[in-house]
């Protein structure tokens, strides 16, 4: 994997848009370059700009939707972006972030990311995808990307120290060789399972008990004899249960007849009760054939009636209308002489505007446009006048504050002369107190470790004693255990015992038959229930279909007669309609008729002779109303016969549908009934029920019987099923305890091997608390000599240094910064360093100081150049004021002028017109004209529409007399034929008739009642004929059980006899079971025994494989075979590193420990191949050693990528002189091998070394920094 190139945007100090591409110039021809810069300017914020493009986290910070530290201040958004090749193709890995809207305040936003190939091609675009496809493309996950291709020194150093776990979880970590661990504890566990499934089998085969041959023959002899009993009694029981049967049904049917006697008397009943009503429908009769005639009478009555009441509504509102139409005449000839006058006063007004108002108008707005631009720019000018002053005010007061600062500052750089040396020796010094503080926190943990170690020591011993007093205890649980199980089983003997089986299996077997034939068991009750309702329902159906034969008859009776009386009446209606249309030809020539003069001729046919007319005249009277009321009335009738006709055609439809249904469902059910006894025979032959399906009271018994039974073995097998659990719980019980015991005896050897190697790890603590104060003595006094040999200052220096700096004398007073006192404020009595805290504000002070002498010396280069340009834009401001003030002037002058001029118009006009606006005195009338037009349209609306009411009511006066006229002869024709028709019936007055008038429904409702009360009688004669015959069948059964030998048919003796029968039964069916289960016990037992043998032979065999593999490679923790399998990486590691180790440093070499595999030790080729302790290397030996190490962990973690870019963020300030040289020249051949190399650093010598860097500037006082003009993006 390469870098190619990166563009990052407002990423911690560095502000702005950035891009550098290591493909171009200058960092195409040298592959090795350096990031400098001042402590804090931003040097590794490139390499987290690198890390946040990738991996969207840094390694000191990362960044989320909620909190987001690497974006710079006060900006709203950030970005980075990676170009890097991989096996051939490039990638380009982007990443950004922004605050909503773009706000400073606004809250983050969810990052963006995106992963796509250079030409263009997306491959992903979700933050959890892009980390997860580059570390596929790659084969580095962040953590591999940080230990191989950006070293940091200080943590190699750690894995250079580490102990030996600690360095081998570190490699699982690096190499993801995580698996070796995880194979070591499943080994272990595999091992400790199996031999806990080998005791649990030894466990139960203890508890398996068996019968003998003497047991088992007595056994099978008393089954025999049961079995017997059982038949007998099963017989006897069938035979009792029939009786029963029989008297209940005997009871039955002997109510039905009583039910049906009672129901004969209710119809009697009903009919006498009804007898009022079917006297009505009687006389209803004779009234309804002349009915039609009387309604026609009284439709024409109330024809006359209602034109009587419209001709006096209709005179009432003609009248009223008139009055209000003369109204209405008047109010519109009054309103056009008012419209006349307000259209004249218009006219005037228009003429007074159109000659004076708008000539007026027009001098006032083209002054006021004249004095527009003139009144503008003198504002503009009044403003500019003001501003200039406001500036030229600002600017001298400027000018003063430079001048005074400028003086400051110049004062402030002669006295801080000396603050020049510092910036070069502060980092190194820094660099070197924290070795030494680290150093004093590795001594101050060896301590730490050394009393732990002693307290671990007391609480293995206690652990110890307590381990073994647990042992006893678990003894004593044991042994309870084994009680406990042995009573278990008896229990379960005795349950077997109350079933009469001998096993479980014999449990399981009688249960399962019972279970499986349960099924077919509730199939055959349904079947036989079916077929009792069947034959109950096809009875009924017998009798409805009899019924119905019998009312279809009835319908057809009557749909003849109806068919014969509608063709007498046709006949009649055919013939009265024939008169009616001749008489209607003889009414329409009576105009010619009335024309006709004697001893002329007829204008129709000539003749002179006119004998008929007297005849057709009386004709043309009431004769013709008659016959077209005879007519009509014969034409209800007619409809009335059709009518009925077409309810008896669709009750007998109705009928036949329901008679056809029913002999359908006769027939289904037969067939149905047949099939259920084919059924039957089926059942019985799975089931030996022994029973006809017509005997359903005996079947239910026998099913019940079974039912109970299996109930039975269904509670003792629950009862086993609990007592098994129990026992097995017992027998783990006691597989745990042996398996406590084990473990409580190799915890007991486990603490005793804690203790020896605790005993052995303090002495190895001592021996390197040993050579750490060495180190630290030695180095602590090499530091102090060369801070004594370089700070040094003037008396005068001190005294401005203290004032300014604000330090208290708790760090540096006049006492202490002197020739050789400075170095007391890092190491107090006996060479002990000062706290982190104490260091940091003595360093941070001294820093604050560097920073603001810097700051202040550009800011005094800035001030000088600011006075100079102040004092010329004084001077131009000056001038730009005189020629602005003589232009105001001018301009004033002018906009007088005009102003008096306009008002003097405006006066003029106020007076002819006021104030008033031309436009909205136009609006005014014309809104007035528009209001008048609508008005005068109203009022003309509404005298039209009175007028055409007014000639619209008069037609309808018109129309209603006329036919008061033609209806008054039509009314006197239907009163004379009602009363011809009422003399000629039964009735002798009006209101008999009337009285004798029936509603149709109420007609049709009796009629209805007639024939329901016919049907019910007929059906409960036919049922009573049915029962009768059923108790003689009855008598027939009864005779043949006391032939059987039934002495008494009583309901409670016979259910006496059923209960001792079924108790007897119950008895024999107990004892068979509990003999069949003790024996299918015995059998279970015996197979179990035997399964058990075989399986624990079998997992002794797997027992035995497992432990011989956990005797080499398991473990609990996985450490046995992790520590070999790291060992061999680590082996290979060391390989690797003294490669690198030649070309940096040829004096060492790396080599594992004879007796650690995993721990290291070094090789000095110098002092005859001398083995030595890493601890013992030096500062600068220590950096080089850790220096190979990660390369060469860089080589091994990029197994799967090529590595061709390393970033070195290290400490080069702990090495000398002579050492640094040799550091870089094992980076140039490193570079010399195709890598681009990156380092970061400060220390000036390896500046000066490497010729291609990448600068980062701190600006003055804005706390930012920036790089080279040239990697900056111009937007």
């Amino acid at each position: 994997m390469k870098i190619l190139s990166l563009r990052f945007e407002n990423i911690n100090s560095l502000k702005g848009e950035w891009k550098i591409d290591f493909t171009k110039n200058p960092f195409d021809s040298s592959g090795l370059f350096a990031i400098t810069g001042p402590t804090g300017a931003g040097k590794t914020t490139i390499l987290d700009a690198i890390c946040l493009a990738l991996y969207h986290q840094t390694p000191r910070l990362t960044v989320s939707d909620k909190q987001n530290q690497l974006m710079t201040r006060h900006t709203s958004s950030c970005l980075a972006e990676v170009e890097f090749y991989v096996k051939g193709q490039g990638y380009r890995a982007f990443w950004s972030q922004r605050r909503a809207k773009n706000s400073l305040q606004g809250n983050l936003q969810k990052p963006v990311a995106e992963l796509s190939t250079l030409e263009g091609k997306i491959i992903a675009t979700k933050v959890s995808q892009v980390r997860s496809e580059i570390a596929r493309i790659t084969g580095l996950d962040f953590s591999r990307f940080t230990k191989s291709m950006m070293l940091s020194q200080g943590q190699f150093a750690a894995f250079l120290n580490a102990p030996a776990n600690e360095r081998a979880e570190l490699l699982e970590e690096l190499t993801g060789t995580e698996i070796y661990g995880v194979i070591s504890q499943q080994v272990f566990q595999n091992h400790k399972s199996a031999n806990e499934q080998l005791n649990l089998l030894r466990a139960k085969s203890q508890g398996v008990n068996l019968l003998d041959e003497q047991q088992l023959e007595d056994i099978e002899k008393e089954l025999a004899s049961l079995s017997q009993q059982e038949n007998t009694v099963i017989k006897k029981q069938l035979l009792f249960q029939k009786a029963l049967n029989w008297h209940n049904n005997s009871e039955e049917n002997d109510k039905h007849i009583l039910n049906t006697k009672t129901q004969l008397d209710n119809i009697t009943q009903k009919k006498i009760a009804a007898t009022d009503d079917l006297t009505k429908l009687a006389l209803s009769e004779p009234a309804e054939k002349i009915r039609p005639i009387y309604d026609a009478y009284n439709d024409k009555n109330a024809q006359h009636n209602e034109l009587v009441n419209d001709q006096i509504a209709l005179n009432q509102s003609y009248n009223e209308n008139n009055k209000v139409l003369d109204q209405l005449s008047k109010e519109l000839s009054d309103f056009d002489t008012q419209l006349k006058v307000k259209q004249q006063k218009d006219a005037e007004v228009e003429n007074l505007i159109i000659e004076k108002i708008i000539p007026l108008d027009g001098k006032i707005n083209a002054l006021e446009l004249q004095s527009a631009p003139l009144i503008e720019k003198q504002q503009k000018l009044q403003d500019s006048l003001n501003t200039t002053d406001k500036k030229i005010e600002q600017l001298q007061e400027t000018q003063g504050l430079l001048s005074e600062i400028t003086s400051k500052q110049a004062q402030y750089l002669g006295l801080h002369q000396f603050i020049k040396s510092l910036p070069e020796k502060l980092p190194l010094w820094k660099n070197q107190y924290y070795y030494l503080l680290q150093q004093e926190g590795e001594l101050a943990k060896l301590t730490r470790e050394q009393l732990e170690y002693k307290q671990q020591v007391d609480v293995y011993n206690e652990q110890l004693k307590q381990q073994q007093e647990q042992q006893v205890e678990l003894a004593n649980v044991k042994v309870y255990a084994s009680e406990q199980l042995l009573a278990l089983n008896t229990k379960k003997s005795l349950v077997l015992q109350n079933i009469d089986l001998p096993t479980e299996e014999a449990v399981s077997e009688q249960l399962n038959q019972l279970q499986r034939q349960s099924a077919l068991q509730v199939q055959a009750l349904d079947c036989a229930q079916r077929y009792q309702q069947l034959t109950t329902e096809i009875n009924q159906l017998n009798l409805q279909i009899a019924e119905q034969t019998q009312q279809l008859k009835s319908v057809d009776i009557n749909i003849i007669k109806l068919r014969d009386q509608y063709r007498i009446q046709q006949q009649q209606c055919d013939d009265v309609a024939l008169i009616v249309a001749q008489q209607k030809v003889i009414l329409s020539l009576s105009e010619h008729r009335e024309q006709l003069k004697p001893e002329e001729a007829c204008p129709l046919c000539g003749s002179f002779d006119h004998p008929a007319i007297e005849d057709y005249q009386e004709l043309s009277g009431n004769g013709v109303n008659e016959q077209q009321l005879r007519l009509k009335a014969l034409n209800e009738g007619l409809s009335k016969l059709e009518h009925q006709g077409k309810a008896a055609s669709v009750l007998q439809a109705q009928l036949t549908t329901e008679l056809k249904q029913w002999k359908k469902q006769l027939h289904d059910k037969k067939i149905e009934q047949q099939n259920i006894q084919v059924k039957w025979q089926e059942y019985d032959g799975q089931l030996t029920i022994n029973l006809p399906i017509e005997q359903l009271a005996e079947i239910e018994t026998l099913l019940s019987n079974r039912k109970y039974r299996y109930e039975k073995l269904c509670l003792a097998v629950e009862q086993l099923q609990k007592l098994n659990q129990t026992i097995a719980l017992e027998q783990q019980k006691i597989v745990e305890q042996d398996k406590t015991l084990v473990f409580h005896d190799n915890q007991i050897n486990q603490i005793r091997l804690s203790l020896e190697n605790i005993a052995q790890n303090i002495q190895t603590v001592i021996y390197q608390q040993e050579q750490i104060k060495h180190s630290i003595s030695e180095q602590s006094k090499h530091l102090k000599a060369e801070i004594d040999l370089v700070f040094h200052l003037e008396p005068s220096q001190v005294e401005a240094f203290i004032t300014d700096n604000e330090i208290n004398d708790n760090l540096i007073n006049t006492s202490v910064i002197n020739t050789s006192a400075m170095s007391e404020l890092l190491f107090k009595e006996n060479t002990q360093l000062a706290s982190a805290e104490e260091f940091e504000h003595w360093w941070s002070s001294l820093q604050d100081k560097i920073t603001e002498y810097q700051q202040t010396q550009q800011e005094h280069e800035q001030n000088n150049i600011n006075l100079k340009a102040k004092a010329q834009e004084i001077t131009f401001e000056l001038k730009q004021q005189q020629l602005n003030q003589q232009a105001l002037t001018e301009v004033s002058d002018q906009v007088v002028n005009i102003q008096e001029q306009v008002s003097t118009l405006k006066k003029q006009r106020y007076d002819l017109f006021g104030d008033k606006l031309i436009q909205n005195v136009r609006n005014e009338i014309l809104i007035a004209q528009n209001s008048s037009a609508t008005e005068r349209s109203n009022i003309q609306s509404k005298h039209q529409a009175i007028l055409e009411t007014v000639q619209q009511q008069r037609g309808l006066i018109s129309s209603v007399e006329k036919q008061l006229k033609n209806l008054t002869p039509l009314r006197a024709t239907a009163q004379k034929a009602w009363k011809v028709a009422l003399s000629n019936s039964c009735f002798e007055q009006e209101h008999k008739f009337i009285q004798a008038l029936m509603s149709t429904e109420e007609r049709e409702r009796i009629q209805v009642f007639a024939q329901a009360i016919a049907r019910e009688k007929d059906k409960a004669d036919t049922l009573l004929e049915q029962y009768s015959q059923q108790a003689s069948q009855l008598l027939l059964q009864q005779q043949q059980l006391l032939k059987e030998g039934v002495d008494s048919f009583e309901s409670e003796a016979l259910k006496v006899n059923l209960n001792d029968i079924n108790e007897q039964l119950k008895q024999c069916q107990i004892q068979q079971g509990q003999l069949s289960q003790s024996l299918k016990h015995d059998q279970q037992q015996k197979a179990q025994q035997q399964s058990l043998i075989t399986d624990i032979n079998e997992q002794q065999i797997i027992v035995d494989d497992l432990a011989h593999l956990t005797g080499l490679i398991g473990s609990a923790d996985g450490a046995k075979f992790r520590k070999f399998a790291q060992g061999l990486t680590l082996s290979h590691l060391v390989h690797l590193a003294n490669k690198h180790l030649e070309r940096l440093y040829g004096r060492y070499q790396l080599q594992s420990q004879q007796s650690d595999a995993l721990a290291l030790e070094v090789l000095d080729t110098w002092q005859a191949d001398a083995v030595r302790d890493t601890k013992t290397l030096s500062g600068g030996e220590s950096f080089l050693v850790s220096l190979a190490l990660a390369l060469a962990l860089s080589d091994l973690v990029s197994a799967k990528t090529s590595i061709d870019s390393l970033f070195l963020d290290e400490g080069f300030g702990t090495l000398d002189n002579d050492t640094l040289e040799i550091a870089l020249d094992a980076l140039d051949n490193l570079n010399a091998t195709g890598k681009m190399i990156g380092i970061i650093s400060h220390v000036e010598t390896l500046k000066d070394r490497i010729a291609v860097q990448i600068k980062v500037k701190k600006r003055s006082g804005l706390g930012v920094s920036e790089l080279d003009h040239c990697f900056k993006v111009e937007k």
